[in-house]
């Protein structure tokens, strides 16, 4: 049964193969009631998802959804990251961009405000919800 995971960062492209997914188990006649119900709902958050990134899709066609969530891709440069994991995302990004330098002391480094620096960052992001968990999109 496909189901919407909650991890700290999510692909718009994996949403949108997990739609195809929800699709496949809606039409499959051999899937109890219950993960039917549980696949709609999903394909319904993954669609409201999409609308809220300015890609709308019929909530009742997979295919739609996951054709909206692909385009969506297209219009970001980063996948979903969950707002409790948002401080340590800014700080693996500030590393990776290389603007920390090799070999900076600890004592420096421990002391740098990196919910300060998330929260700075935040002005390029834009807020979503998914299935009741709030995430930021850049």
């Amino acid at each position: 049964m496909p189901t919407i995971d909650h991890s700290n960062t999510l692909d718009l492209q994996d949403l949108a193969e997990l739609a195809r997914e929800c699709g496949e188990e809606i039409a499959d006649v051999e899937t109890d009631e219950v993960d039917r119900e549980e696949s709609v709902q999903a394909l319904v958050q993954l669609s409201t998802l999409a609308a809220e990134l300015g890609h709308a899709s019929d909530e009742t066609d997979a295919e739609s959804v996951a054709d909206a969530l692909y385009g969506a891709s297209g219009s970001f440069s980063s996948g979903l990251i969950a707002e409790g994991y948002f401080g340590d995302y800014a700080q693996q990004l500030v590393e990776d961009l290389g603007m920390i330098p090799e070999g900076l002391s600890d004592i420096i480094s421990a002391n740098i405000d990196w919910e300060g620096v998330a929260s700075d960052l935040l002005t390029d992001y834009t807020s979503v919800r998914l299935d009741g968990e709030d995430y930021y999109i850049r």
